[in-house]
């Protein structure tokens, strides 16, 4: 008896509420609608889960590289070729990772360490191509200057020394100091003392207006200028 009173008011609960939603013209666009959202917001919250997961994975890929290579760095037989390809192979397998310009970089920087110049020019170029948004952008294209700098090629040299001067002018640079630093030091070995003084000094003149913390190259650029005052 009952059973019968609460299913016939469930019934009745239920006719009412569809006589209701009946009088809304746009209801099933409605519904419709706040289904896509869950699903939207169902998505996102996966591919969420989805990136963190992808994150850990590459870093614990890169970390476990990185101490290979300053085994070979610090002693080991200096298998330079194997540690390249091991960061080529990471580069390919975490390409779609937010640490994949990283495995780029010491693919680079193993390549050099097998005087490898162009090859590793190559990789740089992918790297700062894939970086473009990165706030490391400026000193990966500084390291990539200093590397054309030293090739043979003077079309090469050439294309090296105006990258490295455009981000030693560019006063948004915030790797300026660095760039500064290099360009003097490339100049002051070539015996170009007066232009080296002018980009050091700027450099030292820039920290004045450094709030945050001064440069780490200001004491050896301070140093130098002193010995060509002299």
């Amino acid at each position: 008896m009952v059973q019968q009173k609460v299913t016939s008011m469930m019934h009745g609960i239920v006719q009412s509420s569809y006589q209701e939603i009946r009088k809304f013209k746009y209801v099933k666009e409605l519904l419709i609608l706040l289904c896509i959202l869950g699903s939207i917001g169902s998505s996102f919250f996966l591919y969420r889960v989805y990136v963190v997961y992808r994150e850990q994975a590459a870093q614990n890929v890169l970390a476990q590289y990185v101490q290979e290579y300053h085994q070979v760095q610090d002693g080991q037989p200096a298998d330079w070729q194997r540690i390249a390809a091991l960061f080529q192979l990471g580069s390919e397998q975490q390409s779609n990772s937010y640490l994949a310009p990283y495995f780029l970089l010491f693919q680079a920087a193993a390549l050099l360490r097998e005087n490898k110049k162009q090859e590793a020019l190559t990789v740089m170029d992918k790297l700062v191509e894939q970086s473009a948004h990165s706030p490391l952008l400026p000193l990966f294209k500084t390291k990539r200057a200093l590397i054309k700098l030293d090739e043979p090629d003077e079309v090469m040299q050439k294309s090296g020394l105006e990258e490295l001067e455009r981000l030693a002018e560019n006063k948004k640079n915030k790797f300026r100091d660095t760039a500064q630093f290099y360009l003097g030091s490339y100049y002051w070995v070539n015996n170009s003392i007066a232009q080296a003084q002018k980009v050091w000094q700027t450099l030292v003149d820039d920290q004045h207006k450094e709030k945050l913390a001064s440069s780490p190259w200001v004491d050896l650029v301070k140093k130098k200028l002193e010995h060509i005052v002299k």
